[in-house]
């Protein structure tokens, strides 16, 4: 009897409830990052990598726990889902971004993580009641004693009805034999055990009819909550997939007078103690000769960017650094690199309505796209004569590099195709964050900064001094 005994349907029901739930949600968070994998394997490999684990590990578990039920298998999937979960919020909490993604910091409206988060929190719930169903429970005991007590029952009640049905019997023989004595009356306690027994199986048959129900409801309501979810999930991944790219907004605004008066007062003490390290990209001097390029009789300087490049962003800085040292700025804009090309966001300066003065220099800067993207100022035949004669090899790379921003080219005596330092540096940090570091020489910062600054002043001093056939200065290369 007791080997008969097992799990009730109700409890076997959750259980093959639950499992459904936890791998229907467990695909759909793989379904959801499969979605947005394509964005994460150029710019940020390793986020592109967590991913995958997470699809693969999604897919893995959610199979096993079709499968089969164990509090291992329940244990992976809250992991995948705790995992994914600490992933998203990191690359959006962290001020630097995660493992290389910067573009997503304070993102926390993305319409595919809402929907994530939305799974991983159902996954985490499932765990948690999986864990609650498992734990050792005396209602379990007592339910199966109960059982027990009622089956032992119900045995001996039959028994007890077959002894009091012989018994009728005999008596009934008996009755016969003396009916005529007894005036024909006979004994019935059959009918009052058998009237016992058909209300005991009545009563049963009630309760199992409503656990029956009772389960057929939980089950009912299960499959509307899955539903419910996946309806939510469904309808977010469709607006990812379907929206257009939204369009953007170019945003440029004068510079806080703080943030001018912090670039423009670099002390010469800290940027003498700046010594380029391997960090710093050298200027190429000039191979060629010839006289130092010059307009209204002073050497010239010529700036080329774009003000959604992230790399004109890290080399704006610099050369408002290195030039406050020869003369005064004023209308200096503030901006950001693109939100959507490499280190997104990064804080800098603009030069479209910005205006040097400086008796030693004459600087030319031509800013070619707003941050979004957009032509902004059309570049000079001065420009192009420059960047064809210049902004090709040896001056860069490849070929391929050619014409490519920042240029920086110093009285054609100097040239800088490229940042001097990686933009890295700069991310997640606003204007005035990277302009109150600039006089600290321990910040990373004011390294690259006033580092690179210091090479374009050891260049711009030998074209101020006359050297036609300049010598390799600190931070100058000759190849």
């Amino acid at each position: 009897m007791l080997a008969r005994l097992g799990p009730s349907q109700p409890a076997q029901s959750a259980d093959v409830i639950a499992r459904t739930m936890g791998a229907l949600a467990l695909i759909t968070l793989a379904v959801i990052h499969v979605v947005d994998l394509p964005g994460t394997l150029g710019p940020t490999p390793l986020v592109g990598i967590g991913y995958l684990g997470i699809v693969v590990a999604a897919l893995g578990v959610g199979g096993v726990l079709i499968a089969r039920s164990h509090w291992l298998v329940w244990a992976a999937g809250g992991a995948v889902a705790v995992m994914a979960m600490g992933g998203y919020v990191l690359t959006r909490a962290l001020p630097g971004g995660f493992l290389g993604d910067h573009g997503d910091v304070g993102n926390w409206r993305c319409p595919l993580g809402i929907a994530a988060l939305s799974v991983e929190t159902l996954i985490i719930l499932l765990v948690v009641l999986a864990a609650y169903h498992r734990r050792p429970d005396r209602s379990a005991s007592d339910d199966v004693n109960s059982s027990w007590f009622l089956s032992v029952l119900v045995e001996r009640s039959r028994s007890a009805a077959a002894a009091s049905h012989a018994a009728g019997r005999r008596e009934d023989q008996v009755a016969n034999t003396r009916h005529d004595r007894a005036g024909g009356k006979s004994a019935g306690p059959r009918r009052g055990s058998q009237a016992k027994l058909r209300a005991r199986e009545r009563i049963a048959a009630e309760r199992a009819a409503r656990k029956r129900a009772e389960a057929r409801r939980r089950f009912l309501a299960a499959i509307g909550a899955v539903a419910a979810v996946l309806a939510v999930v469904v309808t977010l991944v469709a607006v990812k997939l379907t929206s257009a790219p939204a369009r953007l907004v170019a945003s440029e605004s004068p510079a806080p007078s703080v943030v001018i008066r912090q670039v423009t007062a670099v002390p010469a003490a800290v940027l003498a103690r700046m010594s380029p390290g391997q960090a710093i990209t050298p200027l190429q001097a000039v191979k060629t000769s010839g006289p130092p390029l010059s307009i209204g009789g002073k050497p010239a300087i010529v700036f080329v960017s774009e003000e959604s490049c992230p790399f004109c962003a890290a080399e704006r800085w610099s050369l408002a650094v290195a030039l406050s040292r020869f003369g005064t700025w004023s209308h200096l804009g503030s901006t950001t690199s693109s939100a959507t090309d490499v280190y997104p966001n990064t804080a800098t300066l603009s030069f479209r309505t910005a205006v040097y003065r400086s008796t030693e220099l004459t600087l030319r800067t031509t800013e070619l796209a707003d941050n979004a993207g957009r032509p902004l100022q059309a570049q000079t035949q001065l420009d192009t004569r420059l960047i064809d004669a210049f902004d090709v090899p040896p001056y860069v790379n490849s070929a391929d590099q050619s014409g490519a921003v920042p240029f920086l080219d110093i009285a054609n005596r100097y040239i800088l195709a490229g940042a001097q330092y990686n933009p890295q540096v700069l991310a997640g940090l606003s204007a005035a964050q990277i302009a109150d570091q600039l006089s600290n020489p321990a910040s990373p910062v004011a390294s690259a900064i006033d580092g690179s600054a210091q090479v374009i002043i050891t260049a711009i001093d030998q074209v101020l001094h006359d050297k036609t056939s300049p010598p390799l200065a600190t931070g100058v290369s000759g190849g």
